[in-house]
């Protein structure tokens, strides 16, 4: 009997020590806001309509890419670990998949094993030069109206790699060195270039109140025309004000560069922070290029709930200025 109860107790007590060496979180966000803008769709010239709603009508809208995710680490020993990312998008006001998200994981789906050594990541993520552009806006790529979405990766709309095999470096002295490849698995003749086979590389360097970031990506079609951009941005945190500055170029199925600069900041203030920008982008191939301000403030009502309202103006070329402002919720889970 006694035996029995020790072999129960050491039963449990592994099963114990397994659990604590594993973990699975379940996360997301979730934001709507009311706005509207007037005139044409130069407050954004490369967001799609859909996510900014229409031309002089009050709309319900995500100026917040809501998402549902599961992430998940398991200790493996001698310093190395398992983990998964699957995560969705969606837009609250319909309850349906956000739009331009393909399958309902779309937002990003991975498995991975990390050390000493970095981590390895296989599957459907964001490409380096994505997560380097969300951090020279300082709207962090937002679908707000004030926002700079468009103007750090010199219009470039790419942002998931599929197919993808990722490398990060650990953290070398404040730098980290990610290189991926998302494969194209056949599907063109042969001697042709293989549809959506991409190719990006990203430096970051954080030491403090610094942060300086650099990347690459090319993202290949079935044709042998080319998708790539190369962005270069920083920030330094001076406490009262965070100022950013960022820079792209973008080369689009026509073979025509692009380019866009943003000039930006974020201050504490009260119980929120402010946010304001001024972007511009010049097109390739045609002389319409759109200047942007966009200015807005975030209230904390908590660590996890905040309200933000947002103005924005913007011209392209000789078109009618547009101008636009909205206000909402967003709660982090």
């Amino acid at each position: 009997m006694k035996r029995s109860i020790a072999i129960a107790a050491l039963s449990l007590s592994s099963a114990l020590s397994v659990h604590a060496q594993s973990s699975v979180t379940i996360y997301g966000l979730l934001e709507q806001s009311v706005g509207k803008y007037t005139g044409l769709s130069s407050i954004n010239p490369t967001l799609n309509l859909n996510l900014l709603g229409s031309p002089g009508i009050w709309t319900l809208k995500s100026s917040t890419s809501s998402r549902l995710g599961f992430r998940g680490t398991e200790d493996l020993g001698g310093g190395s670990k398992a983990f998964f990312l699957i995560e969705h998008r969606l837009a609250p006001d319909t309850g349906a998949t956000q739009f331009g998200q393909t399958g309902f994981f779309g937002g990003q789906s991975f498995v991975g094993l990390g050390g000493t050594w970095g981590d390895v990541r296989l599957g459907h993520m964001f490409v380096p030069g994505h997560i380097i552009a969300t951090l020279g806006d300082p709207y962090g790529l937002d679908y707000n109206i004030a926002g700079g979405y468009g103007f750090v990766k010199g219009g470039s709309i790419v942002s998931y790699g599929g197919n993808a095999i990722d490398y990060r470096t650990p953290n070398l002295g404040g730098l980290v060195v990610e290189a991926q490849v998302a494969l194209g698995e056949g599907g063109a003749a042969a001697g042709s270039i293989q549809p959506n086979r991409n190719v990006g590389v990203s430096l970051n360097y954080t030491e403090g109140k610094v942060y300086i970031g650099a990347a690459y990506n090319d993202l290949r079609t079935g044709t042998a025309n080319q998708n790539r951009f190369t962005i270069v941005n920083g920030s330094y945190d001076l406490g009262v004000v965070k100022p950013f500055l960022a820079f792209g170029v973008a080369r689009n199925t026509s073979l025509e560069d692009s380019k866009s600069y943003l000039i930006g900041l974020t201050a504490p203030i009260g119980a929120g922070r402010l946010k304001a920008l001024y972007g511009n982008l010049d097109p390739a191939g045609a002389n319409n290029t759109t200047k942007k301000f966009g200015i807005g403030y975030e209230y904390f009502l908590s660590k996890r709930t905040s309200l933000h309202a947002d103005v924005a103006t913007a011209t392209t070329g000789s078109l009618s200025r547009a101008k636009g402002a909205e206000g909402g919720i967003k709660h982090v889970f």
